[in-house]
């Protein structure tokens, strides 16, 4: 889960959002990392300023080769 908020963080400044901007954030993930994410969508909401966190595939995503997370980001 860390590691999604790093993502998403860094995700926020190279899509030139303000460290302040709140955000909604969609994700798609599979396994334990679903897992996480659904456990702690409130911890992931909170540090990286969601005003919504949804499961769910999106269309214009960004993704981490990684952990197979795919995300997409957009200011609320």
């Amino acid at each position: 889960v860390r590691e999604v908020i790093r993502l998403v963080q860094d995700t926020r400044k190279t899509s030139g959002l303000e460290v302040s901007d709140r955000i909604t954030l969609q994700w798609a993930a599979e396994g334990e990392l679903a897992d996480a994410l659904r456990a702690e969508s409130a911890l992931v909401a909170r540090e990286v300023l969601a005003t919504s966190i949804a499961e769910g595939t999106p269309d214009d995503s960004w993704v981490s080769d990684e952990s197979g997370l795919r995300f997409a980001i957009a200011r609320s």
